[in-house]
């Protein structure tokens, strides 16, 4: 019922609306299920954020934000394999940029790419390349964030964190991705996570304040998903945690669920059983649902954490609640896509 009015919402053009290289869609009229209330989440939400989209934004904001960067660059990569990023940082690099890279060893299923990664990073000047803290290495743990420091530790210090990796698949409009650029506390505080985890030690309480870390980002989850009123909820696949499960059941007629198809058996099974509970569940083939987002009528999560036990209580993790137009635009872009999506029924699977 929510999303009755979507076909009509949608062609009265809302990607014409799209503003700037970096995918914002304009704001414009929410629907009234999911208008503002004045219930608000206990935790710092991002004063201010612009929204990186994709398949909108391409790699422009990748780009502008490495040129800007004068006192160095830190980058944390699960997967980077993109050549325009790389001469991006090689260009930083020849202007004397120091660049810090923390790489994971173990992206799951995808070993192979460790040493193309590696000696697509050995041809960029002014670069250490290190792999995480041994906490986030191992058979189901990872260090999972995604996210580019520029200028840490001065006052010009800006970072964009979110679902997409550095490869050519994230920003050239095969995958859906959701991502924010921050500065002020946000950004500095996403530099102390990579310096705590450059120098492995924990990152501590300090940027908890600013951002939604993993480890540990379970409570923070689940009591979104227990926010009263409607939800908006883009998933990558569905991780066998019963709590999690619980709480997206939680008067799941509520809730809308966009999946990326197909789906593997255990994600059909645990959709199956949340359509049980009432709620509803589409799939999208294309594009490939990579962005982690949940929309609540006040407030929007964005980052790298799926809905999984692994990656919020023992990944690395990063993510942020935003709010105000940020959160209107973000839901404008799900509606978009909730519209072109399949029931779950008609899903295929792998």
């Amino acid at each position: 019922m929510i999303f009755s009015q979507i076909g009509s919402f949608i062609l009265s053009g809302v990607f014409s609306l799209i503003l700037s290289a970096f995918g914002v869609i304009a704001p414009r009229t929410v629907f009234a299920a999911f208008a503002p209330s004045p219930a608000a989440f206990a935790i710092p939400i991002v004063p201010s954020a612009q929204l990186v989209l994709e398949p909108h934004a391409g790699i422009t904001p990748w780009l502008r934000l490495i040129r800007q960067a004068r006192t160095g660059i830190d980058v944390n990569a699960y997967l980077i394999d993109n050549p325009a990023i790389a001469q991006a940082l090689r260009q930083a690099g020849s202007r004397g940029v120091p660049i810090q890279v923390l790489l994971a060893p173990n992206p799951f299923g995808a070993t192979d790419w460790v040493p193309r990664e590696r000696a697509l990073l050995s041809t960029i000047p002014h670069i250490l390349v290190r792999q995480p803290p041994s906490r986030f290495i191992g058979p189901y743990t990872f260090d999972h964030a995604k996210y580019l420091v520029i200028n840490p530790s001065t006052p010009s210090v800006q970072a964009l964190l979110g679902s997409a990796n550095f490869t050519v698949s994230a920003v050239n409009g095969t995958n859906l991705e959701a991502d924010v650029l921050v500065s002020g506390a946000p950004a500095q505080a996403a530099a102390a996570v990579f310096h705590a985890d450059w120098t492995d030690h924990p990152a501590g309480s300090g940027p908890r304040r600013a951002l939604i870390l993993s480890p540990g980002s379970q409570r923070t989850i689940t009591t979104l998903l227990r926010t009263p009123g409607p939800i908006a909820l883009s998933a990558e696949e569905l991780g066998n945690d019963r709590a999690l499960d619980q709480a997206v059941a939680h008067d799941g007629s509520r809730v809308h669920l966009l999946l990326a198809a197909p789906l593997s058996a255990g994600s059909r099974r645990r959709a199956q059983m949340l359509t049980q509970a009432g709620v509803q569940v589409r799939t999208l083939t294309h594009p490939v649902i990579h962005a982690k987002v949940l929309i609540t009528t006040t407030q929007a999560f964005v980052g790298s954490e799926n809905l999984s036990y692994v990656s919020l209580a023992h990944n690395r993790e990063m993510g942020c609640l935003v709010q105000g137009p940020v959160r209107t635009s973000l839901m404008h872009w799900f509606t978009h896509y909730w519209a072109q999506a399949q029931p779950l029924s008609s899903a295929p699977s792998w």
